[in-house]
Protein backbone atom coordinates (compact mmCIF):
# COMPACT_ATOMS: atom_id res chain seq x y z
CA UNK A 1 0.00 0.00 0.00
CA UNK A 2 1.10 3.55 -0.48
CA UNK A 3 2.03 5.47 2.63
CA UNK A 4 0.27 8.66 3.93
CA UNK A 5 3.58 10.46 3.54
CA UNK A 6 4.47 9.14 0.19
CA UNK A 7 1.15 10.59 -1.39
CA UNK A 8 1.83 13.86 0.73
CA UNK A 9 5.48 14.23 -0.76
CA UNK A 10 4.13 13.49 -4.45
CA UNK A 11 1.21 16.04 -3.98
CA UNK A 12 3.26 18.79 -2.44
CA UNK A 13 6.21 18.27 -5.92
CA UNK A 14 3.08 18.08 -8.21
CA UNK A 15 1.96 21.44 -6.15
CA UNK A 16 5.37 22.93 -7.10
CA UNK A 17 5.99 21.71 -10.44
CA UNK A 18 2.20 23.42 -11.09
CA UNK A 19 3.11 26.71 -10.11
CA UNK A 20 6.44 26.76 -11.76
CA UNK A 21 4.51 26.26 -14.76
CA UNK A 22 1.97 28.48 -13.94
CA UNK A 23 4.88 31.57 -13.68
CA UNK A 24 6.77 30.23 -16.79
CA UNK A 25 4.16 30.94 -18.55
CA UNK A 26 3.25 34.32 -16.89
CA UNK A 27 6.60 35.07 -17.50
CA UNK A 28 6.48 34.35 -21.33
CA UNK A 29 3.18 36.14 -21.85
CA UNK A 30 4.32 39.23 -20.06
CA UNK A 31 7.50 39.22 -22.60
CA UNK A 32 5.33 39.13 -25.66
CA UNK A 33 3.01 41.70 -24.33
CA UNK A 34 6.21 44.00 -23.93
CA UNK A 35 7.77 43.21 -27.57
CA UNK A 36 4.15 44.32 -28.94
CA UNK A 37 4.22 47.18 -27.01
CA UNK A 38 8.05 47.88 -28.50
CA UNK A 39 6.50 47.14 -31.98
CA UNK A 40 3.26 49.63 -31.48
CA UNK A 41 5.55 52.30 -30.64
CA UNK A 42 7.90 51.73 -33.04
CA UNK A 43 5.00 52.01 -35.70
CA UNK A 44 2.72 54.77 -34.09
CA UNK A 45 2.98 57.34 -36.25
CA UNK A 46 1.45 54.46 -38.72
CA UNK A 47 -1.21 53.44 -36.33
CA UNK A 48 -1.92 57.04 -35.85
CA UNK A 49 -2.71 57.73 -39.96
CA UNK A 50 -4.84 54.54 -40.07
CA UNK A 51 -7.26 55.96 -37.02
CA UNK A 52 -7.42 59.39 -38.74
CA UNK A 53 -8.46 58.23 -42.15
CA UNK A 54 -10.83 55.90 -40.60
CA UNK A 55 -12.27 58.57 -38.73
CA UNK A 56 -12.38 61.29 -41.95
CA UNK A 57 -13.68 57.94 -43.94
CA UNK A 58 -16.61 57.73 -41.84
CA UNK A 59 -17.37 61.77 -40.68
CA UNK A 60 -17.58 61.63 -44.96
CA UNK A 61 -20.51 58.75 -45.38
CA UNK A 62 -24.08 59.77 -45.24
CA UNK A 63 -26.74 57.17 -43.53
CA UNK A 64 -30.26 57.47 -44.86
CA UNK A 65 -32.91 55.31 -43.49
CA UNK A 66 -34.55 53.85 -46.30
CA UNK A 67 -38.21 51.61 -47.05
CA UNK A 68 -39.16 49.79 -50.42
CA UNK A 69 -42.12 51.90 -50.26
CA UNK A 70 -39.65 54.71 -50.92
CA UNK A 71 -38.92 53.54 -54.25
CA UNK A 72 -42.28 53.29 -55.58
CA UNK A 73 -45.66 55.00 -54.88
CA UNK A 74 -47.62 51.70 -56.54
CA UNK A 75 -49.79 49.94 -54.28
CA UNK A 76 -49.43 45.90 -54.61
CA UNK A 77 -51.82 43.24 -53.02
CA UNK A 78 -51.06 39.20 -52.65
CA UNK A 79 -53.80 36.59 -53.26
CA UNK A 80 -52.49 32.43 -53.06
CA UNK A 81 -54.82 30.54 -55.10
CA UNK A 82 -55.09 26.59 -55.47
CA UNK A 83 -56.92 24.11 -57.93
CA UNK A 84 -59.80 21.53 -56.41
CA UNK A 85 -56.99 19.06 -55.79
CA UNK A 86 -54.94 22.07 -53.81
CA UNK A 87 -52.30 20.44 -55.35
CA UNK A 88 -51.15 23.34 -57.64
CA UNK A 89 -51.01 26.66 -55.47
CA UNK A 90 -50.81 29.83 -58.03
CA UNK A 91 -49.63 33.05 -56.44
CA UNK A 92 -51.39 36.49 -57.80
CA UNK A 93 -48.86 39.88 -57.34
CA UNK A 94 -51.27 42.72 -58.50
CA UNK A 95 -50.30 46.40 -58.96
CA UNK A 96 -52.34 49.04 -59.18
CA UNK A 97 -50.85 52.97 -59.78
CA UNK A 98 -48.97 54.59 -62.81
CA UNK A 99 -45.78 53.57 -63.74
CA UNK A 100 -43.44 56.93 -64.80
CA UNK A 101 -42.24 56.61 -68.30
CA UNK A 102 -39.02 55.13 -69.28
CA UNK A 103 -35.61 55.62 -66.75
CA UNK A 104 -38.18 57.61 -64.35
CA UNK A 105 -39.73 54.23 -63.54
CA UNK A 106 -36.84 52.53 -62.70
CA UNK A 107 -37.76 52.58 -59.08
CA UNK A 108 -41.01 51.04 -60.06
CA UNK A 109 -39.54 48.34 -61.30
CA UNK A 110 -37.36 47.74 -58.80
CA UNK A 111 -39.99 47.43 -56.21
CA UNK A 112 -42.21 45.89 -58.37
CA UNK A 113 -39.48 43.01 -58.86
CA UNK A 114 -38.61 43.22 -55.44
CA UNK A 115 -42.56 42.37 -54.47
CA UNK A 116 -42.77 39.95 -56.61
CA UNK A 117 -39.35 37.90 -55.87
CA UNK A 118 -40.59 38.48 -51.87
CA UNK A 119 -43.85 36.68 -52.49
CA UNK A 120 -42.42 34.05 -54.56
CA UNK A 121 -39.72 33.28 -51.61
CA UNK A 122 -42.22 33.20 -49.26
CA UNK A 123 -45.40 31.33 -50.47
CA UNK A 124 -43.04 29.31 -52.90
CA UNK A 125 -46.00 28.88 -55.36
CA UNK A 126 -45.98 26.69 -58.61
CA UNK A 127 -47.08 28.99 -60.85
CA UNK A 128 -47.25 33.23 -60.72
CA UNK A 129 -49.89 35.98 -62.17
CA UNK A 130 -48.61 38.96 -62.54
CA UNK A 131 -52.08 41.05 -62.68
CA UNK A 132 -51.68 44.37 -63.86
CA UNK A 133 -54.66 44.92 -65.08
CA UNK A 134 -54.96 48.24 -62.34
CA UNK A 135 -51.28 49.48 -63.70
CA UNK A 136 -50.77 52.40 -66.41
CA UNK A 137 -47.64 51.63 -68.28
CA UNK A 138 -46.23 52.82 -71.59
CA UNK A 139 -42.60 52.47 -71.47
CA UNK A 140 -39.83 51.63 -69.10
CA UNK A 141 -37.06 48.46 -68.99
CA UNK A 142 -37.11 47.56 -65.38
CA UNK A 143 -40.15 46.25 -64.87
CA UNK A 144 -38.82 43.04 -66.92
CA UNK A 145 -36.65 42.51 -63.51
CA UNK A 146 -40.77 41.56 -61.77
CA UNK A 147 -41.58 39.67 -64.94
CA UNK A 148 -38.28 37.58 -65.16
CA UNK A 149 -38.67 36.83 -61.28
CA UNK A 150 -39.47 32.91 -61.89
CA UNK A 151 -36.59 32.84 -64.57
CA UNK A 152 -33.24 31.46 -63.74
CA UNK A 153 -30.53 31.38 -66.42
CA UNK A 154 -28.61 28.08 -65.55
CA UNK A 155 -32.14 26.11 -64.99
CA UNK A 156 -34.86 27.93 -67.24
CA UNK A 157 -38.65 28.60 -65.48
CA UNK A 158 -38.48 27.57 -62.17
CA UNK A 159 -42.29 28.96 -61.74
CA UNK A 160 -44.02 29.44 -64.67
CA UNK A 161 -45.53 32.92 -65.34
CA UNK A 162 -48.15 34.77 -67.04
CA UNK A 163 -49.41 38.55 -67.43
CA UNK A 164 -52.50 39.36 -67.01
CA UNK A 165 -53.26 43.07 -69.00
CA UNK A 166 -55.72 45.59 -69.72
CA UNK A 167 -56.04 48.46 -72.57
CA UNK A 168 -54.04 50.81 -69.50
CA UNK A 169 -50.74 48.29 -70.00
CA UNK A 170 -51.31 46.20 -72.92
CA UNK A 171 -49.54 48.51 -75.60
CA UNK A 172 -46.83 48.87 -73.89
CA UNK A 173 -46.65 45.74 -71.97
CA UNK A 174 -46.54 43.76 -75.77
CA UNK A 175 -44.08 46.28 -77.07
CA UNK A 176 -41.38 45.69 -74.39
CA UNK A 177 -42.26 41.35 -74.57
CA UNK A 178 -41.35 42.03 -78.00
CA UNK A 179 -38.39 44.11 -77.70
CA UNK A 180 -37.28 41.43 -75.33
CA UNK A 181 -37.71 38.89 -78.04
CA UNK A 182 -40.67 37.23 -76.11
CA UNK A 183 -44.01 36.28 -77.77
CA UNK A 184 -46.51 38.60 -76.17
CA UNK A 185 -49.15 35.97 -77.31
CA UNK A 186 -47.42 33.23 -74.33
CA UNK A 187 -47.69 35.64 -71.95
CA UNK A 188 -50.62 37.99 -71.85
CA UNK A 189 -53.83 37.27 -70.63
CA UNK A 190 -56.93 39.06 -70.57
CA UNK A 191 -58.27 38.04 -66.99
CA UNK A 192 -57.44 36.27 -64.02
CA UNK A 193 -59.41 32.92 -65.64
CA UNK A 194 -57.31 32.82 -68.67
CA UNK A 195 -54.48 32.94 -66.43
CA UNK A 196 -54.96 29.82 -64.67
CA UNK A 197 -55.87 27.91 -67.48
CA UNK A 198 -52.63 28.46 -69.36
CA UNK A 199 -50.73 27.44 -66.88
CA UNK A 200 -52.80 24.55 -65.70
CA UNK A 201 -51.58 23.49 -69.40
CA UNK A 202 -48.23 24.64 -69.08
CA UNK A 203 -47.45 22.59 -65.67
CA UNK A 204 -49.44 19.50 -67.32
CA UNK A 205 -46.79 19.65 -69.87
CA UNK A 206 -43.70 19.82 -67.91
Amino acid sequence: MISTTFFLAATKKFEARLVNTYLEVHATLANMARSLVLILLKKKPLIRNLLTSSFHLVARMKNIQVTLEGLSPLEFAYSLWSDDSERIETLVVSFIGMYQHGSAGSGDGRFMAAMVNAGRTAWLPDALIIDLRGLEYTFGNTILDAINVGFDEDLGWLTPTRIVVSPSCREGITSLLEFSKLDPSDWLCSSIDEAFLRLEEALRED
